[in-house]
């Protein structure tokens, strides 16, 4: 929960708290919020609605764009205090519905209706701007995430490809390391160990000197098991910058094909409030609660039973839903009695069905929007983090292959092949009889050792994980 208020204030006390996009899908629904009011009032004076709303909305906008430019003038640089937010929002509202309320009692000389022109006011604009500054400071978060994915893509394609060279130098290293100064120096130690059997003078020296043999076999088939590997390792390819996602069209954004329940009765509870409380009430009010509560349960049933109905088009499904939504919101308004409801001034059928319908449409095409910027930075995301996943196998592969030329150059196994090689040149001059002392059992127990350490390290490099 803290979570999600956290997000909710950073979206809609930024730039975007008040902003020229929202103005513009804002104002005509002010506008017909208004003329849906004084029609009410007025009792069906077109001219005289004209003119107190234009009044209204003429000083209201007058007021906001002052208030912004006076109190949220750093918004764009840093996020503002959610109560200063508030206030704006709330008090363009109080000034629109007094604008219009002194406008029609002292230039027209109609009766003031205070109250009911200032409540309907602060109510659709509080929540109106208040909803508008959630979605497009949502939208905006979602663009600067995705934008700094893609710079961060564009990075991983840099370092990759740059790893990708190096691996490829590695691997070329590695295996020129072990043709280089292993190869020859086990075959030389092959060749000691055979010329070594032509001096075997007792048993317990031949068969040190059948150990020997067989762990230099042993020692030269794990190397070229080793070369072979490195041979195979697959080279990783460098990622490629990742492509631009498409977004939908502007004209296919405006016909959604899913329909969100959960948006659009928000859209209705708080429309229906907004535009049924001055007008009826607590009465009206309640009106359209329940009416929210009955289209949300059908559009719930709905989205799970028509896409089951066989024989009946995809792109015919949700013209079938706005149907059902008009069917039942106008059986409703025709009957408020059977509810218990007797309201003063109830809206006309075939227009409250028709409004509904409207917000059910508009929350979708909202929701739809924020959920295409949604799962677009999904997309982003995971294929970032398969391309750091990728950029590690690249460092560790590298890693790899140079530890092998290291330890081929520089490293234990280079010293104890060259031991054993030094140890067999002793028991060599020893056993022909030209070094100064006959081979001893110990050396040749050491130098069996070091020949056993030695496969044990050629076994240990890890060369063959780099093949798979």
């Amino acid at each position: 929960m803290k979570h999600h208020f956290s997000a909710f204030r950073t979206a809609v006390t930024g730039r975007w708290a008040i902003a020229f996009p929202s103005f513009l899908i804002i104002a005509p629904l002010s506008i017909g919020f208004s003329l849906e009011r004084e029609s009410a009032i007025q009792l069906g004076n077109l001219s005289t609605c004209v003119l107190v709303t234009a009044a209204g909305e003429f000083v209201g906008y007058l007021y906001l764009f002052i208030a912004q430019a006076v109190l949220l003038s750093e918004r764009k640089e840093k996020l503002q205090k959610l109560s200063t937010c508030v206030f704006v929002w709330l008090s363009t509202g109080l000034v629109r519905g007094l604008a219009a309320a002194l406008y029609a009692h002292f230039v027209l000389n109609l009766p003031i209706h205070f109250l009911l022109r200032v409540a309907n006011s602060m109510l659709f604009t509080g929540i109106s701007l208040t909803l508008a500054a959630f979605y497009f400071g949502s939208v905006s978060a979602k663009k600067i995430q995705s934008e700094a994915l893609w710079n961060l893509s564009d990075l991983l394609a840099i370092d990759s490809t740059n790893l990708s060279t190096d691996q490829i130098s590695a691997k070329k290293q590695a295996i020129s390391s072990f043709q280089t100064f292993l190869a020859p120096k086990v075959k030389q130690l092959q060749e000691l160990t055979g010329e070594l059997s032509k001096f075997a003078t007792s048993e317990e020296f031949s068969n040190g000197l059948r150990t020997l043999r067989v762990q230099a076999e042993s020692l030269n088939e794990k190397m070229n098991e080793e070369l072979t590997a490195m041979e195979r390792a697959v080279d990783i390819s460098a990622i490629d910058s990742m492509k631009p996602i498409t977004h939908s069209s502007f004209i296919k954004g405006l016909l959604p094909e899913t329909i969100s329940v959960r948006t659009a009765f928000v859209a209705l509870f708080f429309g229906g409030i907004v535009g049924q409380l001055p007008r009826n009430g607590f009465m009206g009010a309640l009106a359209a609660i329940i009416s929210s509560l009955l289209i949300t349960t059908f559009l719930q049933i709905a989205c799970v039973v028509v896409p089951l109905l066989k024989g009946v088009p995809k792109w015919m499904s949700t013209p079938i839903v706005y149907a059902g939504v008009f069917g039942i919101q106008y059986f409703y308004s025709s009957h408020l009695s059977l509810f218990g409801l007797n309201l003063a001034t109830p809206f006309m059928p075939w227009y409250s069905a028709t409004k509904c319908v409207f917000a059910v449409y508009l929350a979708s095409v909202v929701s739809g929007l924020l959920t295409e910027q949604n799962e677009a930075f999904l997309t982003l995301g995971l294929a970032t983090a398969k391309n750091r996943i990728q950029i590690n196998e690249l460092s560790n592969s590298t890693d790899d292959f140079d530890r092998v030329s290291l330890a081929a150059n520089f490293g234990n196994l280079q010293g104890k092949i060259s031991g054993v090689i030094i140890g067999l040149n002793i028991l060599k001059e020893g056993a022909s009889g030209n070094g100064s002392k006959r081979p001893s059992p110990d050396l040749m127990a050491n130098t069996n050792t070091l020949l056993s350490e030695a496969i044990w390290e050629i076994q240990h490099l890890g060369v063959k994980e780099l093949s798979n």
